[in-house]
C-alpha cells in the first residue's frame, strides 16, 4: 500500500478550500488558528490568504488574541494578504516590547510595502535587537529611494550577522547593477565568520562582475569548510567566465566531495567551453 504524501494532501485540501472561501466566514478559521494541531493550522492559515481582503479584519482583531501563537500567524498571514489596511496595527507591533513579534511585523511590513510603514522600519532598522534590526533592514529592500538604499548597504557592516546576512539579500530587490556598486563591501563578506552571511556573498558576487577581487574572493571560497559555500563558489565562477578559475577548480575536483567534484566539472564544461576558439 502506498504511503500518503501529506504534503501533497494539505495542498489539494487548501485548494478545494480556496473555492468555497468566497462564501464563507472567516471565523471558521480563524477558529483553527488556536489549534494545537500544526496541519489544521497550516490549512487554516492558507484559507485566510485565500480570503484576501474579507479575512483582514477578522485577522486585525486577532492581534490582540490571548494567545501569543494566534498573535504571530496572524501578523503572517497579514503579510501574505498585503492590505494595507493592516499596516498601523502592524506597525503597533513594531513598536511593541516583544522582539520576536516586532521582527515578524517588520517582515509582514516588508511585504505589504505600503509608504505609511517606512519611517517606522527606518527606526527598527537601528532597533537594539539584531532579530529586529534584521527584518527591517530586509523589509527596507522593498522601497525605493537613497536613504534607503544607504541604510541596506551600511546594515552590511553590521556587528549581528543576521543583519549581515539580510542586508544582502534585501540588495536582491535593487537589481542586479547594485552588485557592481558595492562589491567591495560584498567580497569582504564572502570572508565573513558567519557561513550563512558567506554563502550570500559568494552567491551574489555571480553578479558583481569579472573583477580580480572577485575572481579571487570566489577563487578562496573553493576552499571554505561549508560545502553549500564552496559549490556556490563554483557556479558563481562558472558564470563569470574567467579562465583563471579554471586551474582552481580542477583542484577541487582532484580533492573535493562528490557534490564538490560534480560543481566543479560543471564549472570547468562552462569555462573551457567558453575559452575555446
Amino acid at each position: 500500500m502506498r504511503s500518503i504524501n501529506w504534503t501533497s494532501l494539505i495542498v489539494i485540501m487548501v485548494l478545494l478550500l480556496s473555492g468555497c472561501t468566497q462564501k464563507e466566514d472567516p471565523q471558521k478559521y480563524i477558529k483553527d488558528l488556536y489549534s494545537w494541531d500544526a496541519e489544521v493550522r497550516l490549512v487554516a492559515g492558507n484559507a485566510l490568504v485565500g480570503m484576501g481582503e474579507r479575512a483582514v479584519p477578522a485577522l486585525i482583531k486577532e492581534l490582540e488574541s490571548p494567545d501569543p501563537r494566534v498573535r504571530y500567524i496572524s501578523v503572517q498571514i497579514l503579510g501574505r494578504i498585503k492590505d494595507p489596511r493592516a499596516v498601523p496595527y502592524l506597525v503597533s507591533i513594531l513598536k511593541g516590547p516583544s522582539k520576536q513579534m516586532a521582527a515578524k511585523a517588520a517582515e509582514a511590513l516588508g511585504r505589504i510595502a505600503d509608504e505609511k510603514a517606512l519611517k517606522p522600519l527606518i527606526e527598527a532598522a537601528s532597533d537594539t535587537s539584531g532579530l529586529v534590526r534584521a527584518d527591517a533592514i530586509f523589509a527596507l529592500g522593498s522601497y525605493k529611494g537613497d536613504q534607503v538604499y544607504d541604510i541596506v548597504v551600511g546594515a552590511l557592516q553590521d556587528s549581528v550577522a543576521r543583519v549581515r546576512a539580510r542586508a544582502l539579500a534585501a540588495l536582491s530587490k535593487y537589481g542586479k547593477k547594485v552588485y557592481g556598486q558595492v562589491s567591495p563591501r560584498i567580497v569582504d563578506l564572502a570572508s565573513d565568520p558567519d557561513p550563512e552571511v558567506r554563502y550570500i556573498a559568494v552567491q551574489s558576487l555571480k553578479w558583481a562582475g569579472d573583477r580580480p577581487e572577485v575572481i579571487e574572493a570566489l577563487i578562496k571560497a573553493l576552499d571554505d569548510p561549508y560545502q553549500s559555500v564552496r559549490l556556490k563558489a563554483a557556479i558563481s565562477l562558472s558564470l563569470l567566465g574567467d579562465p583563471k578559475a579554471i586551474e582552481p577548480l580542477e583542484g577541487l575536483l582532484a580533492r573535493g566531495t562528490e557534490k564538490d567534484k560534480a560543481a566543479a566539472k560543471l564549472a570547468l564544461e562552462k569555462l573551457r567551453r567558453r575559452s575555446s576558439p
